[in-house]
């Protein structure tokens, strides 16, 4: 009798919080996809401006704009990579914190 007055409650419990787990790991796996997305674009984007810059006089107006838009693919791609970074200290963190749990289970 107790135990069905106590067990919707922890089932609720427990399930509202595998809920809320999901959805933060389906949102970090999706930031993650994205960011990396952004950093190879950024990346071949400098590689391409790298390779038409080197061709052009160095007094053209052309090279010089180009050269801006490289420093800031180079920017965005290196964004990109510290965002990366921190994804995966989160999910160092979060991978640490189920291994202390399972270690040490309350009682």
């Amino acid at each position: 009798m107790v135990l069905t007055f106590i067990l919707p409650f922890i089932t609720h419990k427990y399930g509202l919080r595998l809920l809320v787990k999901n959805k933060v790991d389906k949102s970090i796996e999706t930031t993650e996809h994205v960011v990396k997305t952004i950093e190879n674009v950024a990346q071949k984007a400098d590689e391409v401006l790298d390779n038409i810059t080197a061709n052009l006089p160095n007094d053209s107006q052309l090279k010089k704009a180009l050269k801006y838009v490289d420093v800031i693919a180079e920017g965005v791609a290196k964004g990109a990579h510290v965002a990366d970074d921190i994804i995966n200290k989160i999910r160092h963190r979060r991978h640490g914190r189920k291994q202390h749990r399972n270690r040490h289970p309350r009682c």
